[in-house]
């Protein structure tokens, strides 16, 4: 059974959907987005709250560091 059966993917909807309008405006939101954050590096992550944007430290080698960064900048 190939990937898309299994899937259940509608090549056509697939390719309708892709080439929108609707995705074409998000992808021009996401990429506005990413510009007035400034961020260096992919993949990056920010934690936006109260209105105000923190950037957060990806440690991949302890999950827990990133967590309490997010915690702190919950509180």
């Amino acid at each position: 059974m190939s990937q898309q059966q299994s899937l259940e993917l509608d090549i056509d909807q697939f390719i309708n959907d892709l080439s929108s309008a609707e995705t074409e405006q998000e992808l021009a939101r996401q990429i506005s987005l990413a510009r007035q954050l400034s961020q260096q590096g992919f993949p990056s992550l920010v934690l936006e709250h109260d209105g105000i944007r923190h950037q957060i430290p990806v440690d991949y080698s302890d999950h827990w560091l990133t967590l309490a960064d997010i915690i702190d900048k919950l509180n």
